[in-house]
């Protein structure tokens, strides 16, 4: 029996900047990056760059994080997944 994943590369999902992030949080840099990284996300602390991005995943690891605080709802703003279902297409667009 073939591996289905065998060849494909698995589904990462959008992407998501700390510039986006800063924004609708309403938060400088720094702070961003100390909630992300208190998350178990592995960025920089120390870093100044608005447009490095994180995964999806890393993405949902911060909202689960803050999901019992005002920012929970915040970042549950983003968190969109794409459908590939053609219904979804059709009728959800």
């Amino acid at each position: 029996m073939a591996n289905r994943d065998s060849g494909q590369e698995q589904f990462v999902g959008p992407q998501y900047t700390i510039g986006e992030i800063m924004d609708l949080l309403g938060m400088d840099e720094a702070s961003v990056r100390e909630l992300i990284v208190n998350a178990g996300v592995d960025v920089d602390p120390s870093k100044k760059d608005r447009g490095e991005r994180i995964t999806y995943a890393d993405y949902r690891k911060l909202w689960v994080s803050r999901a019992n605080r005002p920012e929970g709802k915040l970042l549950a703003a983003l968190l969109v997944e794409e459908s590939e279902n053609w219904f979804d297409k059709l009728f959800r667009s």
